[in-house]
C-alpha cells in the first residue's frame, strides 16, 4: 500500500468521526460508510443495516449530550486498517438516555476502522463507556 493511500484512509476515518461525532453530522454516514458496513460492538439482534443503526447512535448521543465532542488524538494505519485512539466527552442536559443529570461524562478508547476504497466497511472498537455510563447513573 503507498503511503498516499494509507493517508487517504486515514484522512477518511478522521473526518468521518470529526463529522460525525464533533458535528452531528448523519450526512457522513451515508457517504463515508459502505452500504454494507459492520460494526461489530453491536449485536446483531434486529436485523436492521448497521448505517441505520449508526444514524440512530449519532442521534441518540446528540439529543442526551447537545455538547458531544470527540479528539482524535492519535492515528495510525495498518494495511487497510486505520487505528485510531480518541477522548470524548459531553455534558448530560438533554432527554436522551434518561432524565438529565447536568453531569459530564468522558470516554477514552480505540477503533480499528476497515477503509477499502474509500469507504469505511467495518470498525472494532475498545473503550471505558460502562464507566461513563456508571457515573452518569450514580447520585
Amino acid at each position: 500500500m503507498t503511503t498516499e493511500l494509507a493517508r487517504g484512509d486515514k484522512d477518511i476515518a478522521r473526518q468521518f468521526y470529526e463529522r460525525a461525532w464533533n458535528d452531528a453530522d448523519e450526512s457522513a454516514v451515508d457517504e463515508l460508510l459502505a452500504e454494507d458496513f459492520y460494526n461489530h460492538e453491536l449485536p446483531d439482534d434486529n436485523g436492521q443495516p448497521h448505517r441505520e443503526r449508526y444514524k440512530q447512535a449519532i442521534r441518540d448521543t446528540f439529543t442526551a449530550f447537545p455538547d458531544w465532542k470527540i479528539d482524535v488524538y492519535e492515528i495510525g494505519d495498518e494495511g487497510e486498517n486505520v487505528l485510531m485512539r480518541y477522548r470524548c466527552w459531553g455534558t448530560h442536559t438533554g432527554p436522551g438516555m434518561g432524565e438529565p443529570t447536568g453531569k459530564r461524562i468522558e470516554m477514552e478508547g480505540a477503533t480499528t476502522v476497515r477503509v477499502v476504497n474509500g469507504k469505511i466497511h467495518e470498525f472494532w472498537k475498545r473503550d471505558n463507556s460502562s464507566e461513563a455510563w456508571k457515573k452518569l447513573r450514580s447520585e
